[in-house]
């Protein structure tokens, strides 16, 4: 008997070893994960949580538990957060036997406290400079801080705020959206007394020019034949400008356009894809600029190029997203966005002759979407931030009534604050609607959106990645198949693709479709299948698509009245559009006939107008049958804009019920009970860090 209950024993010693052997094991595996998490990966958040776990193992020995606690401390020292100390008092205290963990973990200690009573440095601050309407942030700022450019969306035209005052200046004086042109994306001259600026044409075309800060003496720097060209910076002699030039022909490329003699230089060109932000190192021999990563199109690394083409140098390649290079003033180091630390954040990397110098250390987590400008000469970081988001909605209505019997809903809940542009399909099956994706923040970059589909009757949603970036406007077939999309691939100027919902396959309609986001543009098919309206300039036409004749319905003159989200009627006999008259500040819904004749109002709003964001209407639907013209309106400063309908017969409008803080687009389901919209919430404000350098 004695002798069973000592084999048993044995056997259950036995067992009780193997466990805790492969218990140390496990917990050993965990170490090393951390380990490549830490030093490998940069993900310095997600070591912590692994070596924590460590800690925890009771299987773990007190060797690996010190020395996860010590990278624990390091994590958080790389992070800038006081945990670290907590991390290094412990190992003091409770694995005094761990000589060499002990003495560093003392090391360490010591190094910032001696770091806590060293003179002080100012603290890192942000400031917000300008937030509200109006904010645009596809300009740059002067080096000295004091202007920064946009484009004036409520005219088109380029302008300057004066940092320090706020006081806002037209450099160009077009005035008004009677044309189509205008000033796109902007930068000042090193000096502050220059902006050049892209400037888009009445035929579309796109050229570089430059104006004095006061506005006086522009002047052409480059005229295209069909590229788009998007200006990034100075030099800092001011003898030529960085840019980046798209043409169908000519692909994507990093140009510097002569000042002097208007001369162009190709750097670099793409293949695929674009490149993202570009920018001058301040002795004028590096542009720093990001890129997607190779076979990844949604991450980017950040690589320099030799000014003079010569040579490049691969700067930052990590998995994480690492974008929006910027130099600081001494040109010994790059800012730049980066994931890596679990969050977007600002990491910053000395740089030496072309070469990282050392790891990147993190300046500030938590970012957000933001844009850098620059950085000026004090060392201000200026940038954009983006507040708030896009997304879509739907609502049940009485089909009689009109009334909402549903309070508004998400459509999805992935990508919140990414979703725009809802459309239904005629034969009510399908909604779609454009998601962007992707991380990195190039304004332009194809394959940054994709267009969902979603079945109305089971909720499955189907997904095309296009090529392109779409713009804002989506328009079913009669059939239910095809969909039409304002967007830009490789060409210089948006086109009018078609695109199968049932293949994915695109192919371009149009050439030269302009789109907004303020409802300016406007387009879809008659329900004949044959043909489609368009919006070009003061005029509305019917497009046939096999001859490509074109036939006027309206037209108006832009400098009287400014027409927004023509929206054709089921029945295709008449348009309806809202209506503004900049000179008496009224607003109203008119009706236009198809086959021509002069708009007819529908009722008009003047003293009860409450100003929306840019000043812009919110879109309009029919009624399935046709009846009412359905829109979204505010009545009282600060509240939710409201459902509305009014009879096409002209009685008084009818007030549904409320929506939403900010409604842009409006669609009704073809059985009357539902409605879609979107909100258009999203807004930049500008910013400025200081003290981080």
């Amino acid at each position: 008997m004695n002798k069973i209950v000592i084999r048993m024993c044995c056997t259950i010693a036995a067992l009780i070893l193997a466990s805790h052997q492969g218990l140390a094991q496990k917990a050993e595996e965990l170490f090393q994960k951390a380990m490549q998490l830490e030093e490998v990966k940069g993900e310095l958040a997600k070591a912590i949580e692994v070596y924590s776990d460590v800690v925890k193992k009771s299987a773990a020995t007190k060797s690996l538990t010190a020395k996860a606690l010590l990278h624990i401390g390091r994590c958080y020292e790389k992070l800038g957060k006081k945990e670290a100390t907590n991390a290094y008092q412990r190992i003091v205290k409770d694995f005094a036997d761990q000589r060499e963990v002990v003495a560093e973990a003392r090391s360490r200690l010591l190094a910032l406290e001696n770091a806590s009573q060293s003179k002080k440095v100012p603290e890192l601050s942000v400031r917000q400079l300008w937030t509200g309407p109006g904010v645009d942030i596809e300009g740059g700022i002067s080096q000295d801080g004091r202007y920064l450019s946009f484009t004036d969306w409520s005219t088109g035209d380029l302008a300057v705020r004066d940092m320090s005052t706020g006081s806002i200046r037209r450099l160009t004086n077009k005035g008004s959206w009677s044309s189509r042109e205008c000033a796109d994306f902007s930068a000042v001259s090193p000096d502050g007394k220059q902006v050049a600026y892209a400037w888009l044409d009445k035929s579309g075309y796109c050229s570089l020019r430059a104006v004095r800060i006061d506005g006086s003496e522009p002047r052409i720097l480059y005229r295209g034949t069909g590229e788009y060209l998007l200006p990034e910076a100075w030099s800092q002699d001011g003898t030529e400008i960085l840019a980046v030039l798209w043409g169908k022909e000519a692909g994507t490329n990093i140009t510097l356009i002569s000042t002097i003699d208007s001369s162009l230089r190709v750097l670099k060109s793409f293949d695929r894809g674009s490149p993202g932000k570009l920018a001058f190192s301040p002795d004028g021999r590096w542009i720093a600029y990001d890129h997607a990563q190779d076979g990844n199109a949604q991450d980017h690394d950040i690589s320099l190029l030799a000014s003079d083409g010569t040579r490049q140098v691969r700067l930052i390649d990590h998995p994480a997203n690492d974008a929006s290079p910027v130099w600081a003033p001494d040109g010994k180091s790059i800012l730049f966005t980066s994931d890596r630390g679990g969050t977007p954040g600002f990491w910053l990397v000395s740089v030496l002759d072309g070469k990282a110098q050392g790891s990147p250390r993190l300046v500030k987590p938590d970012i957000g979407d933001i844009r850098p400008f620059s950085i000026t000469s004090n060392g201000t970081l200026y940038y954009g931030l983006s507040v708030g988001g896009d997304d879509v909605y739907t609502a049940d209505i009485d089909p009689t009534s009109g009334k909402l019997l549903s309070a508004p809903a998400a459509i999805s809940s992935r990508f919140v604050g990414f979703n725009s542009t809802p459309a239904c399909s005629p034969d009510g099956q399908f909604l779609a609607y454009i998601s962007s994706r992707g991380r990195n923040q190039s304004f332009w970059a194809p394959g940054n959106r994709v267009l969902v589909v979603r079945s109305l009757k089971t909720g499955e949603d189907r997904e095309y990645p296009v090529n392109f970036g779409p713009g804002f406007e989506l328009s079913w077939a009669p059939d239910s198949r095809f969909l039409m999309v304002v967007g830009k691939d490789s060409m210089p100027v948006p086109h009018l693709f078609q695109i199968d919902t049932r293949t994915g396959e695109s192919k371009v309609l149009l050439d030269r479709a302009w789109t907004t986001n303020a409802g300016h543009a406007a387009k879809g098919w008659f329900p004949d299948g044959k043909s489609m309206y368009l919006t070009l300039g003061a005029r509305l036409v019917r497009h046939n698509l096999a001859s490509g004749e074109r036939q006027e319905i309206f037209t108006w003159n832009g400098h009287e009245f400014d027409y927004r989200f023509m929206t054709l009627s089921p029945d295709g006999k008449q348009f309806a559009s809202w209506r503004r008259n900049p000179k008496t500040d009224s607003l109203g819904i008119v009706l236009i006939a198809a086959g021509g004749g002069q708009a007819h109002g529908l009722f008009l709003i003047r003293d009860e107008i409450i100003r929306e964001r840019a000043g812009r209407p919110a879109g309009i639907a029919w009624t399935p049958d046709g009846r009412y013209v359905m829109f979204a309106r505010r009545t009282e400063a600060d509240k939710k804009m409201d459902l509305w309908r009014v009879a096409v017969n002209g009685s008084k409008p009818e007030k549904l019920g409320p929506l939403s803080q900010q409604v842009f687009d409006l669609v009704a389901h073809p059985d009357g009970k539902r409605i879609f919209f979107s909100t258009s919430e999203k807004t930049w404000d500008v910013w400025a860090m200081e003290n981080f350098l």
